[in-house]
């Protein structure tokens, strides 16, 4: 947030009706991480395609894209319900299908 707030730019999570403790998921309840970073391409170009889904954070995409790979190389998940037990930490999300 504050290299965005360096660059001027709006910065989303310090808006009044952000809940900062109930973005994002502990640690501790994240089952599943798949590593992201050979399709980071592929995703960026389908963010693109669908503006709707960058919101405000389209803004600053910029700045975002050339460091993803080393600021969210994985996707996280969490197993809320599974018919069969899981082993985590998890690393393919149709593992036991």
């Amino acid at each position: 947030m504050r290299v965005l707030e360096c660059f001027g730019l709006p910065t989303p999570l310090r808006e009044p009706h952000v809940d900062l403790t109930v973005v994002g998921c502990p640690d501790a309840l994240i089952t599943t991480r798949i590593d992201v970073r050979s399709v980071l391409r592929a995703k960026w170009a389908a963010l693109g395609a669908h503006r709707s889904q960058m919101g405000r954070l389209g803004s600053f995409v910029w700045l975002v894209r050339p460091v993803s790979r080393w600021l969210w190389p994985a996707e996280t998940f969490q197993c809320v319900q599974s018919v069969r037990p899981i082993q985590p930490p998890e690393t393919d999300i149709f593992a036991g299908l």
